[in-house]
């Protein structure tokens, strides 16, 4: 008996040892099998479709134990993308009939092999706008599905997994053309709770807010506002990708979402002023706001009652991103308080034109922080007149801002970019010299700007030669650059202009210090410390002047590391000292073998682009 067991064991190691000749792979621990799997998924970037080309279910086409250890590990069926374009053109029902079938199939295959995880889901219902014929190859025309036959063959879908299988979502994304094709998930009479759904994305053109909308048969039927939503106790994010025109051009109701959790909120559907003061009122938690406000879309709506404080605290809030569809001013932002606030967006979109905004002083109960300005790190002003004394006044408060982007229209550009140039506080034994006062915006590391030619006529205020003069003050690369643009005597004086300054003798006498002294002007600069560079000397002659110790720019300020100017000019007339300013710097980045991303480098960029490309807002949310 024991020569048998001995036998059997001899057998089944001499079995493992060839096994493990033949099939290495399978002799490893399942968990670092597991771990292998997962780098064979597409990026978290990119979508994941149920192919037999694709992980995970590549994975099950290898073998048994493959697949054993594939449907094992929950990690692998965390996400799904169903995005049917083939659905697009049907000339019959039998292809969507089949294609919702095999969909059904798979996301059951995915909810179960995910366990508990949670799955998150991006679907896709695709509609076909075309006639309602097709021509075969024959000549034979036929008539296409009707509208309620597709919305009745997606409900075969929707229904099994959308509505009863609602508590597995833990990312729901909803991606669709009419918002009839989703109806029986949105207000059907089986709804499951969203129990583990944490992020939600609805996409389309439009988005029903109640039962009745857009079918005049259900005129008659009890009035029931959208509330799938409203429940859900893990939903923190949520982005309602919607323009929501005619034929519904109500604002969401107030139990749409359950507010409080929302930590980010993306809504691209314009509600009123009002319904934004009673919803940010009770959403203490959010951390970032993307929203749309039209005062018009709800007639005489009223400010809520602020009980307590008397405004809206938004403690938490870092990111704000506020698109206006009509006429407004600053004073909006009065009620609130953003004591937190690193990045602002302010965007205006009418359509056509450029709307006023108007920036008003705040009331004395808000004059401790204006917009939460002073804790910005990232502004942008988007689209919008603008005055620059209005702007100034702004900056002046951002003392942190490091990134500023302007899409609007300044009244003076030549004062705005004067204001910006930076004027060095000098060392001197003479205790006469008056200090300049500190400069606007000393850590600013990113400016964007963008020149907006109206019919073909130029701004008249912009003249290229005060933005050199600005990024010469805030730079020493550009300095140096600037500096070797040697071919353009008005632009030496512009510079010697722009940095001038006089200084006093004992006697009360005043010389010009200009050349040489100024910010950006062409001086020689080796300070220690500052970036490497040969030394630059004037390539005029010039008068003698009173030569004073200029420190070098990081002593003064953050030094900027990357501007940006787009213009839609079609002649570039106005821009050939920028045009030169742009190869040079490249070229000295090459010379001085500066690394693209070294903290001492410096880069511009000269574009000339149509504005409709000009996009400085986020279509989608970026937290997913």
């Amino acid at each position: 008996m024991n020569s048998m067991v001995r036998a059997a064991e001899n057998a089944s190691e001499v079995s493992w040892l060839t096994l493990s000749k033949a099939y290495p792979f399978r002799t490893l621990p399942v968990e670092i099998v597991n771990e292998i799997f997962l780098h064979c998924l597409p990026s978290s970037d990119e979508e994941l479709k149920p192919m037999p080309s694709q992980a995970p279910l590549l994975l099950c086409h290898v073998s048994s134990y493959w697949r054993s250890a594939a449907m094992g590990d929950p990690r692998l069926w965390r996400r799904l993308t169903l995005s049917p374009k083939r659905l697009l053109n049907l000339a019959s029902i039998e292809p969507l009939s089949r294609a919702t079938q095999q969909m059904v199939d798979q996301s059951l295959m995915w909810l179960k092999n995910v366990k508990d995880f949670g799955l998150e889901l991006d679907i896709t219902i695709p509609h076909s706008h075309a006639s309602s014929t097709v021509t075969d190859q024959d000549g034979v025309v036929s008539q296409r599905p009707t509208f309620p036959e597709i919305v009745d063959q997606w409900h075969s879908f929707i229904v099994p997994i959308l509505v009863k299988q609602a508590c597995r979502f833990k990312t729901l994304q909803l991606n669709y053309s009419f918002p009839a094709m989703l109806h029986s998930f949105f207000f059907g009479e089986e709804q499951d709770v969203l129990s583990r759904l944490e992020s939600l994305t609805i996409k389309g053109d439009q988005l029903q807010i109640s039962n009745t909308d857009g079918d005049p048969s259900n005129m008659m039927k009890h009035w029931v506002p959208i509330q799938r939503f409203a429940v859900a106790p893990r939903l923190t994010k949520a982005a309602i990708l919607v323009k929501n025109k005619s034929p519904f051009p109500h604002q969401l109701p107030s139990n749409f979402l359950p507010w409080p959790q929302l930590t980010h909120l993306m809504i691209t559907m314009p509600c009123s002023g009002s319904f934004w003061k009673r919803i940010l009122q009770i959403c203490p938690n959010l951390t970032a706001a993307y929203i749309n406000i039209e005062h018009s879309v709800v007639a005489e709506d009223c400010d809520p009652f602020f009980p307590g404080t008397g405004y809206i605290d938004l403690p938490l809030l870092r990111t704000l991103d506020v698109t206006f569809h009509d006429e407004f001013a600053s004073a909006y932002f009065d009620d609130f308080r953003f004591p937190t606030l690193n990045h602002l967006l302010v965007a205006c979109d009418f359509g056509s034109g450029f709307p006023t905004l108007t920036w008003v002083p705040p009331p004395p109960r808000n004059d401790s922080c204006f917009l939460g300005l002073r804790t910005l790190i990232s502004l942008t002003l988007s689209y919008q007149n603008m005055n620059e004394a209005d702007l100034l006044g702004i900056l002046r408060q951002a003392v942190q801002l490091q990134e500023l982007v302007l899409d609007s229209y300044l009244g003076d550009h030549k004062a705005f970019f004067q204001a910006l140039v930076v004027k060095p506080h000098h060392e001197s034994l003479d205790s006469s010299l008056e200090e300049i006062a500190q400069p606007i915006l000393p850590q600013l590391q990113v400016f964007k700007f963008f020149l907006e030619y109206a019919s073909d006529i130029p701004p008249t205020t912009f003249d290229e030669e005060d933005f050199l003069v600005m990024m010469a003050s805030r730079s020493e690369v550009a300095r140096a650059v600037v500096n070797g643009l040697a071919d353009e005597p008005a632009l030496e004086s512009k510079l010697q202009a722009g940095g001038g300054e006089l200084a006093k003798e004992e006697n009360g006498e005043e010389k010009d210090a200009a050349a040489g002294d100024g910010p950006g002007a062409l001086i020689s600069s080796t300070t220690p410390g500052s970036n490497p560079m040969t030394a630059e000397t004037t390539p005029f002659p010039a008068k003698p002047v009173v030569r004073l110790n200029v420190p070098p720019i990081y002593k003064l300020i953050t030094p900027i590391q990357q501007v940006e100017i787009s213009t839609n000019a079609e002649d570039s007339t106005g821009f050939k000292q920028l045009e030169k300013f742009d190869r040079a710097v490249e070229k000295y980045n090459k010379a001085n073998g500066i690394p693209e991303h070294d903290s001492s480098r410096f880069s511009f960029l000269l574009e000339f682009s149509n504005p409709s490309d000009w996009a400085l807002q986020d279509s989608e949310p970026q937290w997913f």
